[in-house]
């Protein structure tokens, strides 16, 4: 019997090659631990083995998702042109000690920057592990897209039951520029305990939450709840729903414009004389040794040398797990004072009506319980994304008529990151397994009512986890920042300014929220 792998590379070479592109990325170790995940994939006794049947059926989608790429890519309109225009990269940097040093270039890093230059600083260094995006609109959410943006091409996982996966753009403009875009407010029952974490009364929360609305400029898409399955079935169930705004820009002919922080402010900035960004740098150590300055090592990511930045200030804005790591590692933090919050999803893929929302992207319509315990939403629907989460290859004409939706809540369990290793660990709270079974039940409903099918049931059962939103591994009341402020107690000229710094879960898609926060926090003065 030959091996899925060997299968492949006879039967569709340019998928295995894509495939072996892919598994390269995540490493020698990772790879070698997918490649045996996708070979014990051939023996049907494995799905029996509670530790390995989801690790397994995910190497095994990884398979079929490269098959339907092939298909996927052959179907797109290769006509449509981003408008994207890529921020200037500098190749070298000045022997002088810059005002400021950013680490990262996702939202966090935006509002920072933006706050920066309204103070006036001079000089402000961002510095990012990516390069500009590499991926044209029409390729996005394909495993090319995953490839090319993401960092260890998507393959990341959390050390808890299930191993659920996780990913982190690896770009500029970060995490922008490589997910849906809903933009979400903070519901309004949480104001006051963001505002209190924070240290400032809720007006202040409200007055900065439409300063990033106003940056930002979210659209709604022109639809009604009529076309969504989702919006249908929380009707049906007395549920609260809403088309969500994207950061997107919408055109009469029914195209768009995806609109991320490059979009937003990188592009603009990154020509005048007071900003530069650094690409393809990872930042490696951060020394706090000399009074006069800091010191910023960091790694060029295609030649391998390293080299040294002097900095007045710095913000910390490299994302929920690379910021805290960078910190434990330059030994500015404890392990132990890290964390690890997010939104637990679990995904089931549904049949429906061709003329739904959602197809080859996502439905914009959510629903929530009324007390905001549990959230519903669709996941991104494109052949290769769709075959991953069915373990067997979808073509296009398939996936016209299939729609992937999910049930999310916020963690209520205990986490942070495995010292020297870096990985996210997390042990699930009773309540996060009271509200996954509520959730999945309310799931299948809402499905149900609004005139679908789940075609794989047996994802409802198993609780297979995954997330696209992590935050809170440094939460700003936790103990480590100088009250009130994101500054570190260890040395207040570093900031923290990323999702690390989010109290406790939003309940909805987080990046509006992290932007806000991120600005009342630098609010305090930070030069001297």
């Amino acid at each position: 019997m030959k091996s899925p792998i060997s299968k492949l590379a006879l039967e569709y070479p340019r998928a295995y090659e894509n495939l072996n592109s892919q598994l390269s990325k995540g490493g020698t170790f990772k790879t070698f631990i997918l490649k045996f995940l996708i070979v014990l994939s051939a023996f049907h006794f494995i799905s029996k083995v509670p530790i390995l049947k989801g690790l397994v059926h995910t190497a095994k989608g990884l398979v079929a998702g490269h098959i339907s790429e092939i298909q996927f890519i052959e179907s797109l309109s290769m006509t449509q042109v981003s408008k994207f225009v890529a921020p200037q990269l500098k190749s070298f940097l000045s022997d002088d000690v810059k005002d400021v040093v950013i680490i990262g270039s996702g939202p966090g890093a935006v509002v920072a920057a933006e706050i920066e230059m309204a103070r006036g600083t001079k000089s402000i260094c961002v510095i990012e592990r990516g390069s500009n995006p590499k991926t044209a609109q029409s390729l996005h959410h394909s495993l090319t897209h995953v490839i090319q943006d993401f960092h260890q091409a998507g393959q990341e996982l959390i050390v808890a039951r299930g191993f659920p996966l996780y990913a982190q753009a690896n770009v500029v403009g970060g995490g922008s520029e490589v997910n849906s875009g809903l933009y979400h407010n903070l519901p309004d029952q949480y104001v006051k305990g963001y505002a209190n974490a924070l240290g400032v009364n809720e007006g202040i929360w409200v007055a900065a939450e439409k300063q990033t609305h106003s940056l930002l400029a979210p659209e709604e898409m022109n639809v009604v709840p009529t076309q969504s399955l989702l919006a249908r079935g929380a009707k049906i169930h007395n549920l609260g729903f809403k088309n969500i705004p994207r950061w997107r820009t919408y055109f009469e002919d029914g195209s768009f414009q995806h609109r991320g922080t490059n979009e937003i402010y990188w592009n603009l900035n990154s020509k005048g004389p007071r900003l530069s960004i650094l690409g393809d740098s990872e930042v490696v150590a951060i020394s706090t040794q000399k009074s006069e300055f800091l010191e910023v090592t960091y790694r060029n990511t295609i030649s391998g040398e390293k080299h040294v930045i002097r900095a007045k200030n710095i913000h910390v804005a490299a994302g929920a797990i690379s910021t805290p790591l960078l910190l434990a590692r330059s030994g500015l933090i404890k392990w132990n004072d890290t964390r690890f919050s997010w939104h637990p999803m679990i995904r089931v893929v549904a049949s429906t009506s061709t003329t739904d929302l959602g197809a080859g992207d996502i439905d914009p319509f959510q629903a929530w319980t009324a007390d905001r315990r549990l959230k519903f939403g669709a996941a991104v629907s494109t052949p290769p994304l769709l075959s991953i989460a069915l373990g067997r290859p979808v073509s296009v004409k398939e996936a016209s008529k299939l729609r992937s939706f999910y049930v999310s809540y916020s963690s209520s369990g205990n986490g942070g990151l495995i010292p020297k290793v870096g990985l996210p660990w997390y042990k699930f709270s009773k309540l996060d397994r009271s509200l996954a079974s509520e959730g999945v039940a309310l799931l299948e409903q809402l499905i149900t009512s609004g005139g679908g099918k789940i075609i794989n049931q047996e994802k409802l059962g198993n609780e297979k986890y995954s997330t696209v939103h992590i935050f809170g591994t440094l939460p700003i009341d936790g103990g480590i920042f100088i009250p009130g402020t994101n500054q570190l107690k260890v040395d207040s000229r570093i900031r923290v300014s990323d999702a690390s710094i989010l109290p406790f879960g939003p309940g909805v898609n987080p990046q509006g929220v992290v932007m806000t926060a991120v600005r009342i926090a630098n609010l305090s003065n930070f030069h001297e």
